[in-house]
């Protein structure tokens, strides 16, 4: 939608095919309580910024995608919905690319590939080991705890999504046990001021791919959060005093017979330093920049105290848990992009989104240009970029 904008503007022809409706993926794969990450005042897809009446409060699944709808509709759109694209090849003596679609073919010079980074679902091949009385399920097919068999879930991963199903579960009053894995704690407000407004004033979110010290750095986890009720932290130490078990990484197992790795204090060790780091830079900024700012009250901590016995082995039987939770992220699925675009690990290979085939661009990925590239935030300065790159071609 951000592309087509900018397309829009410059006065470049093109289509715009999505597989359902607009905004599918947050009709079918999100869940009934989730809000955005990001506070209303960062929802500024070009030309359509948020102009509501509650600029710091966190908009709803279904608010959001009013706000697709009515984005497409304020500059008409091109869109051509329920399309979904099979195969794309280029056509070299013709220096145009071939799409097959479920509504038949389509030819074009330039190709944009939008589709995010959230595509199929990765579920560990232990799923396959688990009885079948263990209801599985992904996060993007989690929907509300109504939906699961009654007692006890097991949630495997510790990003926002795992996290803030976790509080849903708690909040219908679940008993919760959760596979840790990597962590970064922090604070939803500091100072007066949410905590991605600060990244913002310190330059994070438009940091640059090429200033990476190594492409590992790009896997650093994001800061905890969550937009529900008004924005909080996703707290371990109070969802600890709530009554969840926190295990360690989950390493394997079978017959529903689960074990995980005992460096559960590592972890929460690190998530308790990255919260206190967040705070510690800020607190510089402020001074560094002389800035007039409220001064905050010492909080207690984002983790439980250590675990002196961690767990490292759980018979789900034994503990009555009839459902396992998979929040364990997404693999891309290129399959019917058949061009070498792709590393050995399946990543894009580009640069900014321009690839080496001339007029095939990616746009919404991680790091695509800045970290804030897949942010609602972020996309729509990568798309004016890649969408003058197109209108020069032409």
């Amino acid at each position: 939608m951000a592309m087509s904008y900018c397309l829009s503007q410059l006065g470049v022809e093109h289509l715009v095919l999505e597989r359902g409706e607009v905004g599918q993926r947050w009709r079918d794969e999100r869940w009934d309580s989730l809000t955005l990450l990001t506070p209303n005042w960062m929802t500024q897809l070009p030309g359509f910024h948020y102009d509501g009446s509650d600029p710091d409060g966190f908009e709803t699944r279904d608010g959001y995608l009013s706000y697709l709808e009515r984005y497409a509709a304020s500059f008409q759109a091109p869109l051509q919905l329920r399309t979904n694209v099979d195969s794309l090849e280029r056509r070299d003596s013709l220096d145009r690319y071939a799409l097959r679609t479920n509504r038949g073919p389509i030819e074009a010079r330039n190709v944009v590939i939008a589709t995010g980074p959230f595509h199929q679902p990765h579920i560990p091949d232990l799923s396959k080991t688990l009885p079948p009385s263990v209801f599985e399920i992904h996060s993007s097919r989690y929907r509300k705890p109504d939906q699961l068999p009654d007692g006890p879930a097991l949630v495997v991963g510790t990003g926002n999504s795992g996290l803030q199903i976790v509080e849903d579960l708690l909040n219908a009053n679940r008993r919760v046990f959760v596979s840790v894995g990597r962590l970064r704690g922090a604070p939803r407000r500091y100072r007066g001021k949410d905590i991605l407004w600060w990244l913002i004033q310190q330059g994070a979110l438009d940091r640059r791919v090429e200033d990476l010290p190594s492409p590992d750095a790009k896997q650093v986890p994001p800061p905890l959060l969550t937009g529900v009720g008004g924005g909080h932290d996703l707290n371990l130490r109070e969802f600890s005093d709530r009554g969840v078990v926190f295990l360690g990484r989950l390493l394997g197992g079978a017959g529903g017979r689960l074990a995980f790795s005992a460096d559960i204090n590592e972890s929460f060790a690190k998530a308790e330093e990255a919260y206190q780091g967040f705070k510690t830079s800020i607190d510089q900024f402020v001074s560094a920049q002389g800035l007039t700012m409220p001064e905050e009250a010492t909080a207690g901590a984002f983790v439980p105290t250590g675990i002196a016995d961690p767990v490292t082995e759980l018979d789900l039987a034994r503990e009555a848990i009839r459902t396992l939770i998979w929040a364990t992220g997404f693999n891309y699925t290129f399959g019917w992009v058949h061009l070498p675009v792709f590393d050995e690990a399946g990543e894009v290979l580009h640069r900014g989104g321009v690839t080496a085939f001339p007029g095939l661009y990616f746009l919404g990925l991680r790091w695509l240009r800045k970290y804030k590239s897949f942010f609602i935030y972020g996309v729509g300065e990568d798309a004016g970029i890649l969408a003058k790159h197109i209108a020069q071609r032409a």
